[in-house]
């Protein structure tokens, strides 16, 4: 009888049959055709000529309750999804914080010192939205990125740069500036913690997607952080950087006080540096209620039968961080004949006082 051949345990022939497939050998030489990944290296196909821009509704969903971040993936049923995230195209990657702003952004910024809602940015193919609500040292964003053109953008990105920052999340080497947009990321700089949420990565001709950030004020700050936007459309490559309008009077909140209480804390903050003052010429309309509406939208509360001259407005607000409170006194004092505003504040921060005076100032 011929011998029985050795029994091979089942595990043993597990571990083989791995190490071979480690090794490159299969048990049959068939090769599998590529599986398309959410970040594939191939660029979709552009349209064969541009399609006229199509205008977008008036009126945009701007609110935030109907915030929700929109899906990364839509069939995420492949298991390797979650490694190919990170393997982003070199096209639209963007490893240094920009150094200039698109046409048109700083102007526009200084627009929203007063206000929380509008139009942050627009050209001729993209324009995006905003909307934004803050309480104590808390702030939530939400950004709308309207298509105006019949054409699909692809392979969109949008990338947070800050003056001083740390990502939280990530501690390879691998550029955190490339996963900002695929993954939810905390960045934080000396005053800020913010929290970018995902986005799509495609943006269908004629429509909109909505993006949300969180803003934690964790003291005072003076720089805005840059968002970064690159995406393709019919084969070209765009890049549209601006600057978030999240400013320090934001976590502004008003103050209720009388002359006898004001004039107290007035006298008290005389230390140097804390007081600032500029003496300029009216660049808007010098009427009472168009002034009052600006000092309200900059956070502070404007206080009546306060100061001796009528004509002059006082306001008392604090700004509200994690660390600590600071608390801030404006006195705007108008001359109507020349045109001109005497405005002081003072604060127990030099810092803040001289930072303050300078965005109320670009806004009178």
């Amino acid at each position: 009888m011929p011998p029985f051949p050795e029994r091979e345990s089942s595990l043993l022939a597990k571990l083989k049959k791995k190490k071979a497939l480690a090794a490159g050998i299969t048990e049959e030489e068939v090769v599998e055709p590529a599986k398309p990944t959410i970040n594939g290296h191939a660029s979709p196909e552009p349209a064969a000529t541009p399609s006229p821009a199509v205008e977008l509704p008036a009126t945009n969903p701007l609110t935030l309750n109907n915030l929700s971040p929109p899906s990364l993936v839509q069939n995420n049923a492949s298991a390797g999804l979650l490694v190919d995230v990170f393997e982003t195209s070199s096209s639209t990657v963007h490893s240094s914080a920009p150094t200039t702003l698109s046409p048109g952004a700083e102007e526009n910024l200084k627009k929203f010192v007063c206000k929380n809602t509008g139009v942050v940015f627009e050209n001729d193919i993209l324009q995006i939205g905003l909307k934004s609500e803050y309480k104590d040292y808390f702030g939530r964003l939400g950004l709308f990125y309207g298509n105006k053109t019949s054409s699909q953008f692809a392979g969109w990105r949008t990338t947070l740069h800050l003056p001083v920052w740390k990502a939280h999340k990530y501690a390879s080497s691998k550029s955190a500036y490339s996963t900002l947009m695929l993954c939810c990321a905390v960045l934080c700089c000396d005053g800020l913690q913010i929290e970018l949420k995902p986005v799509a990565q495609t943006v269908e001709g004629g429509a909109q997607i909505q993006q949300q950030v969180s803003v934690e004020c964790e003291n005072d700050f003076t720089e805005q952080p840059v968002l970064d936007i690159a995406f393709i459309v019919n084969g070209i490559n765009q890049r549209i950087t601006f600057k978030l309008p999240i400013f320090l009077n934001k976590f502004l909140k008003p103050s209720v006080m009388v002359a006898q209480d004001f004039f107290s804390r007035w006298k008290q903050l005389s230390n140097p540096g804390q007081e600032s003052q500029n003496v300029f010429q009216a660049a808007f309309p010098m009427d009472a209620e168009t002034v009052k509406t600006k000092l309200i939208g900059f956070g502070c509360g404007v206080l009546e039968n306060v100061d001796p001259n009528p004509e002059n407005y006082v306001c008392a607000g604090i700004v509200g961080t994690k660390v600590t409170q600071v608390g801030v006194l404006i006195r705007l004092e108008p001359n109507l004949s020349s045109q001109m505003y005497r405005l002081t504040i003072r604060t127990p921060k030099p810092a803040v006082s001289s930072h303050l005076c300078e965005i109320l100032n670009n806004q009178l």
